[in-house]
């Protein structure tokens, strides 16, 4: 797979855009403008993005496109979570690989979706790892925690009673009458 003459012309516009970019702006930041395909050819970014209608009408909206995405695709991580990937293979055989990274579900997303109508792009940044691998460890618990706030004061079927009986009692001060523990 060879790039055209306009390929190659768009190919030298860019990596001077690229060159220029880190001499003036940011010369660690690595751009992702120009990578390699699946053949070891550099290809532009946007000519990568293939605007793609597959004949399913279940793939016509954005929530089709991006279910398909999810299921049929096998979800390979990066080898280098913290680095841009080596390769960036065109999403017709990322489809037919069934397999890819998350750049790569990326680029076969926006391409679904580019076939079908919608104004696409293909953005990419950094999230600290319990966002992207979804840790809600730390989280604070959204239940209420006060068993007392729990029970409805306005309930007509709960007479006053039957509510006194169900609120939590606090412990008391020795649960065992006769039996203590020296603490000495």
């Amino acid at each position: 797979m060879e790039n055209s003459s306009k390929e190659e012309l768009v190919l030298e516009h860019v990596l001077e855009y690229q060159r220029q970019f880190k001499i003036i702006y940011d010369p660690l930041r690595n751009l992702l403008i120009a990578p390699k395909n699946e053949c070891g050819k550099r290809k532009f970014i946007c000519s990568t993005l293939r605007p793609t209608k597959l004949p399913f009408t279940e793939l016509y909206d954005y929530n089709g496109c991006a279910k398909f995405t999810a299921n049929y695709l096998e979800f390979e991580e990066l080898e280098y979570p913290n680095r841009l990937p080596e390769i960036m293979p065109s999403p017709a055989n990322v489809i037919n690989w069934q397999a890819g990274d998350s750049f790569d579900f990326a680029i076969v997303l926006c391409s679904l979706l580019l076939g079908t109508g919608y104004d696409a792009y293909v953005v990419y940044g950094t999230a600290p790892k319990a966002i992207t691998t979804k840790d809600e460890s730390l989280m604070e618990c959204p239940f209420p925690l006060n068993f007392d706030d729990l029970m409805d004061d306005e309930d007509p079927h709960i007479d006053a009673d039957e509510k006194h009986m169900h609120r939590m009692k606090p412990p008391e001060e020795n649960p065992f009458p006769g039996f203590s523990v020296d603490t000495k």
